[in-house]
């Protein structure tokens, strides 16, 4: 997403590491270019941060996820029928295992806190014929390159090639309702809005979908890579 005066880049093949750049941004997007048929917005919090990251980790991991998953169950069940001292480790290294799968969305999260220093950005988003831009930012995401769309019930989060994501607050949309952007959104991406993945009820379609996605995509350095928020 683009913020309004922070652009924040994530991984790189280059820089085993998140590098945050902090930039000036003084320009503003001409209202009358490509008039926007609906806008929203978004309040950045360390809540919404941390559920961004969440959804963005399962979106492109969750093939990943699955497997850590089955492991820790495996060390467990290992840990109950050895019988022996080895069934002490296995069981403390299964319940590690569990109760981490989603470590590295709380980091990023954490990180991306830590870089904002509690002065979190307000985004506007215009959704025009043709893509998504900010007040702030010029430049347009075109909704063909967009990957993913998908509707956790409170925020819709359309995530691009790079597997950044603009985030939006469903509550503040405005220019129409909400199902009428989501709509105009569909027939020109190409996509369908989808639920976030879940371990629960979790389908064969399901991992399907994640399998393609796992792939998807223009930037796929080592599959642990996560952005923050695109303004």
């Amino acid at each position: 997403m683009y913020l309004a005066n922070r652009a924040l880049t994530g991984y790189t093949a280059e820089k085993d590491m998140f590098t945050v750049e902090v930039e000036s941004m003084e320009k503003t997007a001409p209202e009358t270019k490509n008039k926007a048929q609906f806008t929203a917005a978004i309040q950045y919090s360390e809540k919404t941060v941390r559920k961004l990251a969440e959804v963005q980790y399962t979106t492109f991991n969750f093939t990943k996820k699955i497997g850590q998953m089955l492991l820790g169950v495996a060390l467990i069940l290992a840990g109950i029928f050895i019988g022996s001292h080895a069934a002490i480790v296995a069981l403390f290294v299964g319940c590690i295992v569990i109760v981490s799968l989603d470590f590295l969305p709380r980091q990023t999260a954490k990180q991306i806190c830590r870089q904002y220093n509690g002065s979190f950005p307000n985004v506007k988003y215009y959704f025009t014929h043709t893509g998504l831009r900010t007040q702030m930012v010029p430049e347009e995401a075109p909704y063909k390159t967009m990957v993913r769309l998908i509707d956790d019930g409170t925020y819709l989060y359309l995530f691009l090639k790079d597997h950044s994501a603009f985030m939006v607050e469903k509550a503040t949309v405005k220019g129409g309702s909400v199902d009428a952007l989501k709509t105009m959104v569909e027939s020109r991406s190409g996509l369908q809005w989808k639920k976030p993945f879940s371990l629960i009820g979790l389908k064969i379609k399901d991992i399907r979908d994640a399998q393609a996605l796992s792939g998807a995509g223009q930037i796929r350095d080592s599959g642990e890579r996560l952005d923050g928020p695109r303004y």
